[in-house]
């Protein structure tokens, strides 16, 4: 988990309330981020985090109260998995 943090970009690390790993789903986030900080960019930069830190995941949830809705990265384990 340190690691994803560490690859954060620190203009999004800033932006982060907290993340939780769900260890029985298995490489499975969700992120909470601070009121009001949520930009376009952020689910990108922690899909990138997470995927060098771990190498892929089994789903990411962002969670904000700025975005319309929660937004859900879908799964993704190396290059063209979902082509």
């Amino acid at each position: 988990m340190r690691e994803i943090v560490d690859n954060l970009p620190d203009l999004i690390r800033v932006r982060i309330q907290s993340i939780w790993c769900d260890s029985k789903c298995t490489v499975n986030y969700i992120v909470a981020v601070k009121p009001g900080r949520f930009i376009h960019d952020l689910p990108f930069n922690v899909e990138d985090a997470v995927i060098a830190a771990a190498g892929g995941h089994n789903g990411i949830m962002i969670q904000s109260n700025a975005a319309e809705s929660d937004i859900t990265v879908e799964c993704h384990w190396g290059e063209g998995a979902e082509e």
